[in-house]
């Protein structure tokens, strides 16, 4: 049984080394304007929660809940922090173009801030549909085919089999056993 152990955890070392070593940290890709500080403190909220959930003594516990309170309340802070610092920058910046006239520059610069969320509305061989009126069509079409499907088979109960068969009295209860 060791030996599985320390297999698996040989086996397990090894694919995580590799991954670190090709793919290397995940980027993150949204909240921009968390900086990188902020980003490490909260990694170093993670591995409190870690401790403090691994933890066996009580006094343990109470220093790790005592240090991730802490923590908490310091993320919380620089999070608030970055977001008015980069909405502030981003507002000055927009005010600049402005006033410089470079207004297809400054709708440009807030959209980049909002994913787009309308996509367009394709036929089935993938070629965007323009005029309303055929997507409109192109949507009903849509929903009859995914939701006018024929009804499962019925199955009966009994082609399933039962183990033994219990004797038990299924009588109402007479007054002697109440």
């Amino acid at each position: 049984m060791e030996t599985l152990f320390s297999t698996w955890s040989n086996i397990k070392e090894a694919y995580i080394h590799a991954c670190k070593t090709v793919l290397g940290k995940r980027k993150r890709k949204f909240k921009t304007w968390i900086t990188e500080e902020t980003w490490n403190l909260i990694d170093t909220r993670r591995n409190l929660k870690e401790k403090k959930q691994s933890s066996r003594s009580t006094r343990l516990l109470e220093r790790y809940n005592l240090q991730y309170t802490e923590t908490n309340k310091e993320i919380k802070r620089r999070l608030r922090q970055d977001k008015r610092a980069y909405y502030d920058k981003l507002s000055l910046e927009t005010e600049r173009l402005a006033s410089r006239g470079e207004l297809s520059l400054k709708f440009t610069k807030l959209q980049e801030n909002y994913p787009e969320n309308c996509k367009p509305v394709r036929d089935e061989n993938g070629v965007k549909i323009m005029q309303e009126e055929e997507q409109l069509k192109r949507w009903a079409e849509h929903f009859t085919k995914v939701l006018n499907r024929p009804p499962p088979p019925i199955t009966t109960i009994t082609d399933f089999t039962f183990g033994d068969v219990l004797d038990i009295n299924c009588d109402p209860p007479t007054e002697e056993e109440v």
